[in-house]
């Protein structure tokens, strides 16, 4: 280590004469200055003179910090001669009177304790950081933190960023520059060059009182913000609006170091601070299948506020508290993938939602638990509604297998209008359509039909063959369990149309039969109890 060095600091003194115009001429050799302090943040070029000062004094090429406050510039840095070794030099505005002077001193031994333990990582070059940005990143910094009352800088830190996931590892070189009001305090962060690149408004009362949700209007600001930073490309799976912010799950293979070694994808937070990278969601689309991807210029955003509006008139939910927003393409959805608005809003601790598509025309909604008219795919009233959902999503020419109503839902195997040329299983509720499960082998082999053959089976045709049914097996209608709708029957139709085979219980595996009927009324065959 270099002999340690320390600045000489004078004792008050008193001249006279020729003695203080001699005094004077040292102060102006050495640097001293005469009049009120000046802060190394107020100092145009303080901060890149201190550095070049201390870099001279200990003969410095690499640094692990670099930490500044209004009167000291402190360096942690490699000794150049035992190079596994760290020393500490210190630049200090020191003041006597109206006398006022930069002191050094060091170096001075430190202990290290690194996360990332390998300390050559940790060091930067003192020539890839641009100091003489200093006075622009303090006044950027405050301009961007924009607290409420006159804000100043209190502490600059240069430093790597450390990562800890999957091991510990040193990223780029960050200023952190924390300003602060007395009030209300931010951390904004610059890269080397002194570009910002991130801040961290936590601290202010603007983020404290911040709602997305409430302030619907930001988002155009925000999908301008990830399309700038990740581009105009299909690349987003789900976008979800929240109190804090709106996320971003794209598809986009996570390669950070920062993120834990799992297959992940890249997801991004954009909020008061900006757009920022968030831990990665984890890919589960090689087991379960992904959401097919959208563009962020797929939709409008501005039409949140509007659809809001509109999801309170359609669930009758006119004072209902705005819960969530979530854009999606879901997989699940039987037609042909499009981008939705879901709209969630909840009264009285109970949920409901309604969706969009990306113009926003409705598509469809779901009531709160305590709206909802149970559903019961056998009730008559109920088919002529439900045939018109599978007519919108299956209504091309022999497009479906079979058809199997149940008291709580309807099951239906269908060409898939994602992959026209295979047959896809989907379930019929009070929520619509939506994939489920997989098509039975047996199913595969099944003649099909088209909704225009369904055309003699409405509401009161419907009642008529249940009420024949359990006519005849001598059951009433309440006992009725399945309808099975389709051209695959053990005894088909004499004329080749489609038939409808109606079942009926006693109880659970008790006493019962079935009858087949043609689907103008006519009975095929009848197996009783």
């Amino acid at each position: 280590m270099p002999a340690r060095l320390r600045t000489f600091t004078p004792p008050s003194l008193t001249f006279s004469g020729r003695a203080l115009a001699a005094f004077t001429c040292l102060l102006v050799l050495t640097g001293w200055r005469f009049g009120p302090p000046v802060t190394f943040f107020e100092d145009a070029a303080g901060i890149a003179k201190a550095i070049e000062a201390l870099r001279a004094a200990g003969g410095l090429e690499r640094a692990l910090s670099i930490s500044i406050t209004e009167t000291q510039v402190r360096i942690e840095a490699q000794d150049p001669g035992r190079i596994q070794h760290v020393n500490q030099w210190v630049r200090e505005r020191n003041r006597i009177g109206s006398f006022n002077w930069d002191g050094t001193s060091g170096p001075d031994p430190v202990e290290l304790n690194l996360i990332d333990k390998d300390l050559d990582a940790n060091l930067f070059n003192f020539a890839d950081v641009d100091f003489t940005a200093a006075q622009k990143v303090i006044r950027e910094a405050i301009t961007r933190a924009a607290l409420e009352d006159p804000a100043h800088v209190t502490s600059i830190d240069i430093r790597r960023q450390l990562y800890l996931l999957p091991t510990p590892s040193s990223g780029d070189v960050w200023w952190n520059v924390r300003v602060t009001s007395g009030r209300e305090s931010a951390l904004v962060q610059a890269d080397a060059k002194g570009n910002i690149v991130r801040v961290d408004l936590a601290g202010t009362n603007r983020a404290k009182a911040f709602n997305l949700l409430a302030s619907l209007e930001m988002l155009p600001e925000a999908a301008q913000a990830f399309r700038s930073s990740v581009g105009g490309g299909p690349v987003l799976i789900k976008a979800s609006v929240s109190p804090r912010g709106l996320s971003f799950e794209t598809n986009i293979e996570e390669k950070s170091p920062l993120f834990i070694s799992l297959k992940q994808r890249q997801t991004f937070h954009w909020s008061l601070n900006g757009l920022d990278r968030t831990m990665g969601s984890i890919d589960t689309s090689e087991h379960f299948g992904a959401d097919p991807p959208f563009a962020i210029g797929e939709t409008d955003w501005s039409l949140a506020e509007g659809l809001v509006r509109k999801a309170r008139e359609t669930l009758g939910m006119p004072n209902a508290k705005l819960a969530e927003i979530e854009l999606s393409k879901p997989k699940e959805r039987a037609g042909p993938p499009q981008l939705e608005w879901e709209i969630t809003l909840e009264e009285n601790r109970e949920q409901g939602a309604a969706r969009f598509d990306a113009k926003g025309e409705p598509l469809g909604h779901t009531l709160p638990k305590s709206r909802q008219k149970a559903f019961d795919g056998r009730d008559p009233a109920a088919w002529p509604a439900a045939l018109q959902l599978i007519s919108g999503s299956f209504g091309g020419e022999d497009a479906i297998a079979e058809v199997i109503i149940h008291d709580k839902h309807m099951s239906i195997s269908a060409l898939d209008p994602q992959n026209p040329k295979q047959l896809g299983e989907f379930l019929l509720d009070e929520d619509g359509i939506k994939r489920f499960g997989t098509v039975s082998p047996f199913t595969e082999a099944n003649p099909r039909f088209s909704v225009a053959d369904l055309k003699a089976l409405d509401a009161a045709q419907m009642r008529k063959l249940q009420e024949a049914t359990a006519q005849r097996l001598g059951l009433p209608t309440s006992k009725i369990t399945t309808i099975t709708i389709g051209r695959a029957s053990m005894d088909p139709s004499p004329q080749g149309r489609v038939t409808v085979e109606i079942r009926a219980e006693e109880a659970a595996f008790g006493r019962g039969g079935r009858v087949n009927w043609d689907i103008d009324g006519r009975e095929i065959k009848a197996y009783l109890p």
